[in-house]
């Protein structure tokens, strides 16, 4: 009796419809783990973001030091110089407080003949997405400027159906810049000409953490589940005996 039950279990294991079915789970089970994993970096990297803008917000504001490239995104910074006239640009599909518009950009010459770009702040779609608002240029002459640094975002291609005058990224090449230049733009942080300026993220962490713990319960559940039909299975082979 022991020796056919044993074969009825063998053959059980080894049948088409049990193989299939502990592939599948095996398959779920081993997705609902690299979607914890997944979930998980996420979270890291949220909170590693949170910690640098949090630190590069704390930091005493510095004066401008274009020999550097490893400046933390957000952190404070001034400088002094002039804009360079008839250099503005409108950046599209920008949104601030919820509602869609333009970032208002501008090359700014300091004192030392370094040029950079200034956000000079936001300004809100007052007709079709496709028509210019018509905003003033900054105004000329030596100004002092204070404002947080970002990154330059990544080089992509201007659309070719842009209207004159706006671009759709923030980069060297949108801004005729050289692939040398100063690779952060600016956000003044007080935009003049009615222009809202572009304050720094809130920080969040997110449900990334919460979602990873329910991939990985998600993950124990399977095998769990697996574990109870194949006893069930056995048990019942057993019976039939």
């Amino acid at each position: 009796m022991p020796n056919q039950s044993g074969s009825q279990i063998f053959r059980l294991f080894t049948s088409r419809n049990w193989l299939i079915f502990t592939t599948l789970i095996v398959f779920a089970f081993f997705i609902s783990i690299r979607l914890g994993i997944w979930q998980y970096e996420r979270h890291v990297s949220r909170v590693d973001f949170n910690n640098s803008v949090t630190a590069a917000l704390a930091a005493d504001s510095q004066e401008i030091d274009f020999s550097r490239n490893d400046y933390r995104d957000w952190q404070k910074v001034s400088l002094a110089g002039s804009f360079v006239a008839d250099s503005q640009k409108l950046v599209r599909r920008r949104y601030l407080e919820g509602q869609l518009g333009f970032w208002v950009v501008a090359k700014f010459e300091t004192n030392s003949g370094q040029v950079i770009l200034i956000n000079r702040g936001f300004a809100p779609v007052n007709a079709a997405a496709n028509e210019s608002p018509r905003l003033a240029d900054p105004a000329p002459g030596f100004q002092e400027i204070e404002g947080y640094l970002q990154k330059l975002e990544a080089e992509s291609l201007r659309p070719s159906d842009l209207p004159t005058g706006q671009v759709n990224a923030i980069n060297r090449v949108q801004f005729e810049m050289d692939e040398n230049s100063f690779p952060f733009y600016l956000n003044q942080i007080n935009s003049s000409d009615g222009l809202k300026p572009v304050t720094p993220p809130e920080l969040s962490y997110g449900s990334h953490l919460a979602y990873s713990l329910q991939w990985f319960v998600f993950a124990l559940m399977i095998v769990l589940g697996w574990f109870l039909m194949t006893k069930k299975e056995i048990t019942e082979l057993k019976k039939l005996n």
